[in-house]
């Protein structure tokens, strides 16, 4: 209910208070008049100083005249509340006076309140009143020692703590408990907050702090001379070795612009003459368009390529050929480099790299081999029916009847069965170990496991509490999920036996069992 629209502020009160037992304090009331119908509202805000959720407050609303009680609305409650601490809750909601009551004061006496636990707490009817903001500078008399004052004691806010009933209020102006020791919104200290002060002290602190400032600007000053100083020094020195350098770098370019280009085509040429292709290579690598020094490149990459692989160096082998873009026949060799690299990943048990690895070759004979051995080798690491890698290789073994693989998938994507019994052919989650022969045994069958997709058929044998069995195979086909059952019951039930009710399923297709469980039939 704003107040707009039609209605007019009659008067509020903003004289916070508190009751005693309750962790809810009064903030405001208002009374508001509907202009059109002439009636009264009382509207009221309250505050939660309580760490748990409240649900709802009740209160008695107190009209009064001249500070008298002329009336009363009784057992307003405010539901529903699931407020936080410090929340402000009841600002909207408005109840109505009695027309005929003449009223210039209201006063909300809080009943008890009831949080969302559960808890109760009935109200005593004591009030307390919420303590006065006061300035720290209003009893300090200064800013500068209401600062002294805040950096001494981590204060946070600009009121003087203050204590009232159960509660004191923080310097940042929010009540707390008077058990609380440490103010729950800003962390200041109730100990540190409460102590003595002397304003003497504080303005002899306060000189200090500034002496203290004052003295560490000066060396602040004093040390940025001194890098100043430090700085034209350091200009001079960068003039004289700028001088030096420039001479220096005129040998150099000399040097490394023809000198060495030479020096290393040379050695590269001689290197590659003499079959060393790997000092070749590394020569010729290190020129770029020195007279035909990019031919001879190309070729002592490619022999040292192929030593490489020769020598079992296949990261080396496929970094060097890789480069060639298919010089000579280097892709051949490149193969061959990814198989050998992907077959020391097998046995290094790194299967992930050696199946993407083997997933770049084309055309080279041992290649299916190596595959099928790193899916085999993931498999047996990753043991796991919900692994999609697993799943997806394990079907690959198994249709090339590789090694245990069928063990392996059965083991791991066996059926099996929850059986247990009940009174409800609906029911499929209460298990009870005895019922009434009076009553109809319904047996519940749960499927799960298989791989992704299966499908299966299932059997049933019932062994009755006489002794006799029936057997049957459901008509539907099973999935992972599915559930289903049967049911026993005795025509003359008080002339049926009692004892054991045992139910064993069997997968229809193989024949084997997958599980049993059994009841107690009693008279």
């Amino acid at each position: 209910m704003n107040v707009k629209d039609g209605y007019e502020l009659l008067f509020s009160s903003d004289q916070a208070y508190l009751f005693e037992d309750v962790p809810v304090m009064v903030e405001r009331i208002d009374v508001i008049r509907k202009m059109k119908t002439e009636e009264s509202f009382v509207r009221c805000a309250f505050r939660s100083i309580a760490d748990e959720s409240i649900s709802r407050i009740d209160t008695d609303i107190i009209l009064t005249k001249d500070d008298k009680e002329v009336g009363v609305l009784e057992d307003i409650s405010y539901v529903s509340l699931i407020t936080a601490r410090n929340t402000v809750f009841g600002m909207k909601e408005g109840h109505l006076a009695d027309t005929e009551i003449d009223f210039d004061g209201v006063i909300v006496r809080i009943k008890s309140v009831l949080f969302a636990d559960g808890t109760e707490v009935v109200c005593s009817g004591a009030i307390i009143p919420v303590p006065e903001k006061v300035l720290q500078t209003d009893v300090l008399g200064d800013e500068e020692l209401a600062e002294e004052y805040r950096r001494e004691t981590c204060s946070k806010g600009e009121y003087m703590p203050a204590e009232s009933g159960d509660y004191w209020m923080c310097s940042c102006g929010l009540l707390n408990r008077k058990e609380e020791e440490i103010c729950y919104s800003c962390d200041c200290s109730k100990e540190i907050l409460f102590a003595e002060y002397d304003p003497e002290v504080l303005r002899e602190n306060r000189e200090a702090y500034i002496a203290e400032q004052e003295e560490l600007e000066r060396i602040r000053l004093e040390e940025e001379q001194r890098q100043r100083e430090l700085k034209a020094k350091r200009k001079k020195m960068i003039i004289i070795i700028t001088t030096a350098v420039i001479v220096i770098a005129a040998f150099l370019f000399s040097y490394f612009k023809w000198i060495q280009p030479a020096m290393k085509y040379n050695s590269g040429k001689e290197a590659l003459e003499a079959g060393d292709y790997q000092k070749a290579y590394e020569a010729f690598s290190k020129l770029d368009d020195y007279k035909d020094s990019e031919e001879l490149s190309v070729e002592a990459a490619y022999q040292y390529g192929i030593l490489c692989v020769d020598e079992e160096n296949y990261d080396k082998a496929i970094e060097v050929l890789t480069s060639l873009d298919g010089y000579e026949d280097s892709n051949k060799y490149i193969n061959k480099a990814k198989l050998g690299k992907a077959n020391q990943l097998i046995d290094e048990k790194k299967y992930e790299e050696a199946i993407d690895l083997l997933g770049e070759i084309k055309n080279l004979k041992g290649t299916d081999k190596a595959l099928i051995a790193a899916k085999y080798g993931y498999v047996t690491e990753h043991k796991d029916k919900k692994d999609k890698k697993t799943i997806k290789y394990l079907k690959t073994l198994k249709k090339a009847d590789y090694k245990d693989s069928n063990k392996i998938y059965d083991e791991l994507f066996k059926w099996e069965v929850s059986i247990f019994f009940n009174t409800s052919q609906t029911d499929t989650k209460t298990k009870v170990k005895a019922i009434s022969k009076y009553d109809s045994a319904y047996c519940h069958v749960i499927l799960s496991g298989g791989a992704p997709g299966d499908s299966t058929k299932l059997r049933y044998v019932m062994t009755s509490p006489g002794g006799g069995t029936t057997s049957e195979t459901w008509s539907k086909t099973w999935k992972k999920g599915t559930s289903g059952g049967t049911v026993y019951w005795s025509d003359v039930a008080q002339y049926a036996p009692s004892g054991k009710l045992s139910v064993t399923v069997y997968d229809a297709n193989t024949g084997k069992k997958l599980g049993s469980a059994s009841v107690s039939i009693t008279g």
